[in-house]
């Protein structure tokens, strides 16, 4: 999965996710706006077909990157979860 950072600033960033959909863009985004340090997450896509997820995340003050890896690990343990429950 490639990452296209757009735009950041200290508690902001917008990147595009590469080569991406709905499907993980809407599973992180949800796992974003579930955190407390998330103030704002939510993603937008021009067009389905042609065109990739770009994300807006904007935290209560941390450094958003730290903030994205905390959601993708937990993406990682509920996915650990659902494999050892089979």
């Amino acid at each position: 999965m490639e990452l296209d950072i757009i735009n950041q600033e200290d508690n902001e960033i917008r990147f595009e996710l590469k080569q991406e959909d709905h499907t993980f863009a809407n599973l992180l985004v949800d796992t974003l706006q579930d955190m407390e340090e998330v103030k704002i997450a939510q993603y937008d896509m021009k067009h389905p077909q042609i065109s990739s997820p770009n994300i807006y995340l904007e935290t209560n003050g941390e450094e958003p990157k730290t903030v994205l890896k905390k959601a993708i690990e937990k993406i990682q343990e509920t996915m650990q979860d659902l494999q050892d429950d089979l």
